[in-house]
């Protein structure tokens, strides 16, 4: 696959991303809001997303998954702001991020 946002973003960037990309739930995520357009979402929100792209995990699994696993991750690596004690998400925007996604969340990586 060739991407030509790739190009605009730091390595270290972009493996970032890579890592981000490498598991479902996390593509999830991103998908969330790249075809919501929101800027904020709940954990609650993320996971009624996720059962209705077809992720095939128990909710409660799913929901505990995002809180210890899937959004600290997305967190450190600068993709989202997440509140454990609220469980609220912010998406950062980032236009070169945004470019990859746009080429690749959906086409191809963005199901199993």
């Amino acid at each position: 696959m060739t991407c030509s946002a790739l190009g605009e973003l730091a390595p270290d960037r972009a493996d970032d991303l890579y890592r981000a990309l490498a598991d479902e739930e996390r593509r999830v995520v991103f998908r969330y809001f790249l075809r919501t357009g929101a800027d904020s979402a709940t954990v609650a929100d993320l996971v009624a997303f996720a059962k209705r792209e077809g992720v095939n995990v128990a909710r409660d699994r799913l929901r505990v998954r995002f809180h210890h696993a899937v959004l600290p991750h997305l967190s450190e690596a600068g993709f989202v702001e997440y509140d454990p004690r609220s469980n609220a998400v912010r998406y950062h925007e980032q236009p070169s991020v945004e470019a990859v996604l746009a080429e690749t969340v959906d086409d191809g990586l963005g199901t199993e």
